[in-house]
């Protein structure tokens, strides 16, 4: 039995992994109902998303250093026995949630410095006559975002090759 400790939101959880099952800290997931494993990652939290068949899902994340390694070993560990089940899982890289966030950051900065030039709002000293260029910069940051972050985008991968930038060797 594979077994990690860590802290999620300062909360501490167990994650086991055996032949049949993945324990989630209280929740057991059934190896062979799984129909989707999506591993993505966001700044320095890890995750791998399992998905049943009947859309219940669970997530073994690694937020912290000290489980990064043992966390790794058991994903690896979880994708080898679900090869060996041979059940017909589809495997996700990467989530559109980053990408999302990247280009509703930019526009929030242009919403924000439109509401600042129409007068509706006085904006702080440090701003008065910037938000033209903040909006501008907004504006370029709701194309640039989203194409710097196009490789976080969901796409498949093969387990038996785990991609190095998720799961960490």
């Amino acid at each position: 039995m594979e077994t990690v400790q860590t802290q999620v939101h300062g909360q501490p959880i167990v994650y086991q992994l055996d032949d049949t099952e993945v324990v989630l800290g209280k929740r057991r997931l059934a190896l062979a109902d799984v129909a989707r494993v999506r591993l993505a990652r966001f700044a320095e939290m890890w995750a791998c998303e399992l998905e049943l068949r009947d859309g219940t899902r669970g997530t073994v994340i690694s937020a912290d250093a000290a489980s990064r390694a043992p966390w790794a070993r058991l994903v690896e560990r979880l994708h080898a026995r679900l090869i060996e089940l041979g059940g017909p899982v589809t495997y996700v890289r990467g989530s559109w949630t980053v990408v999302a966030i990247t280009a509703a950051i930019g526009v929030l900065v242009v919403g924000l410095a439109a509401i600042l030039h129409a007068g509706w709002l006085t904006p702080p000293a440090f701003l008065a006559g910037k938000t033209r260029a903040m909006m501008v910069l907004g504006a370029i940051w709701v194309v640039a975002g989203p194409l710097l972050t196009w490789r976080s985008r969901p796409r498949p991968y093969d387990p038996r090759d785990l991609p190095p930038d998720l799961v960490p060797r």
